[in-house]
């Protein structure tokens, strides 16, 4: 877990398996080779007896000579602004926060957790009402991230409390862990106990054993996908991910399974995310194959049918906007949100084009235009006369011909008039501006990136 030279910052809450978890590494420095410091969060959710852990907290480190940082937060303030949080969702977000930023300030290469082997068998059993999978059955990993490590992970609570104990050690005790309104406690204080008595004594050590051994398993199976991966994706950037539908339906179901969390692993998505439930309606999202259809995953993920692809993006924050940029003309015009450039020319006489464009190039009759030219996005309403057609017809009809999937209608430049809309950027000008024999200027546009 540690390495010589390393610096190690112990999460110290103040309760028996962090003060144990300290002491032990105290006791292992040298032979380790590791320094150490300690970080204390004050959730602010007990009040005064919430002040007095933190006191002692940071008075027990001082007494052992290690460096403590503090800091406090309103986990109960973070989980109403966060709604689909409960309150220890939020409490776990809010500490591995802090912990991640303290270490940074502190140059921790790790961040020691005090979880034991209890707190093993209290997840794989939570996970497993819950109707996890193997990764859920697999529970707590030792080391996570490569900088997350639990060093008593395999020591059992009884151990903990009896290591502390014979060396007379002070540590705060945690009213909340005695009420049973909450799962894991139930989980500890009654199942457990009941298991234990009637079934298995020895039930912590064996749901730990389980839990490594399907983790064994799940590692091998992560690196089948991973292997696997580049026969799916068909693109990768940091907020959206495409995968060929037909292939990922071509595997069998436990793999597409564990295929389709891998994908939501690759965009860092909430556990919530990438339970059972939620795979199994990706799934019944595919086996639709209805382009268009999309399923809201947690947060701003959403997962998305287009044509023969599955698209995971996170939609509701990452889209650009409403855009309302004056075109140049003549000029150059700049739209950063879009990372692009507009370069307008007007031209005098010249051979008339009927095809007026490609791509990213268009030719229009300047003399038709009606006020000044803008780049927008598109509006509720919008509707369009692409170039050969008498009519009208509703932008999103358009669109759709065009194959743009609609995560990315929103995000299409289009030029536009007073009149409505001039060019669909990547495919045709209106008939209402097309270039003919009886055209005198000819405004022509180009689309570049911006460099």
């Amino acid at each position: 877990m540690f390495a010589t030279g390393e610096k190690a910052m112990v999460a110290l809450s103040g309760g028996a398996d962090s003060v144990c978890l300290l002491h032990l590494l105290l006791e292992l420095r040298d032979e380790l080779g590791i320094s150490l410091c300690a970080a204390h969060l004050n959730h602010m959710l007990r009040g005064a007896e919430a002040e007095r852990e933190a006191e002692f907290a940071v008075s027990l480190a001082e007494r052992l000579g290690v460096p403590c940082v503090t800091g406090s937060a309103d986990v109960s303030e973070y989980a109403r602004e966060n709604k689909k949080l409960s309150v220890q969702q939020a409490a776990r977000e809010v500490r591995y926060s802090f912990l991640k930023e303290k270490a940074a300030e502190q140059g921790a290469d790790k961040i020691a957790l005090g979880h034991n082997a209890n707190d093993q068998a209290e997840t794989i059993l939570m996970n497993m009402l819950r109707g996890s999978g193997a990764a859920g059955l697999s529970g707590i990993p030792p080391v996570r991230e490569g900088v997350y490590v639990r060093p008593i992970i395999e020591i059992q609570r009884g151990e903990v409390e009896k290591y502390l104990s014979e060396r007379g050690v002070q540590y705060v005790n945690d009213p909340s862990n005695l009420k049973t309104n909450y799962l894991r406690n139930k989980i500890r204080l009654e199942l457990i106990p009941l298991l234990e008595r009637d079934y298995n004594p020895r039930l912590v050590q064996g749901l730990a054993t389980m839990g490594d051994i399907i983790r064994e398993e799940n590692r091998a199976v992560e690196r089948w996908v991973e292997e696997l991966m580049p026969q799916l994706s068909l693109e990768c950037s940091t907020d959206r991910l495409e995968v060929d539908i037909g292939a990922l339906m071509g595997l069998p179901s436990g793999y597409r399974r564990r295929a389709l969390r891998h994908i939501l692993m690759r965009m860092d998505a909430e556990p919530t995310s990438m339970d059972s439930v939620k795979i199994y309606a990706i799934e019944s999202l595919l086996e639709s194959r209805r382009s268009g259809k999309s399923l809201r995953l947690a947060g701003d993920l959403e997962a998305l049918v287009e044509f023969d692809r599955l698209i995971l993006w996170r939609g509701a924050e990452k889209e650009k906007g409403e855009q309302y940029v004056r075109l140049n003309v003549p000029g150059v015009t700049a739209v950063p949100a879009w990372g692009i450039r507009f370069i307008a020319k007007i031209m005098s006489s010249p051979p008339f084009d009927l095809s007026s464009g490609r791509g990213d190039a268009a030719s229009m009759d300047y003399g038709k235009l009606c006020g000044a030219p803008v780049i927008r996005n598109r509006r509720a309403g919008d509707r369009f006369s692409p170039l050969g057609l008498s009519g009208s017809k509703k932008l999103k009809d358009y669109l759709i011909e065009l194959r743009v999937p609609a995560s990315k209608r929103d995000d299409l430049p289009l030029v536009a008039d007073k009149d409505g809309i001039l060019w669909v950027v990547g495919g045709r000008v209106s008939e209402r501006v097309k270039v003919d024999p009886e055209t005198g200027q000819v405004l022509q546009l180009r689309v570049e990136k911006n460099d």
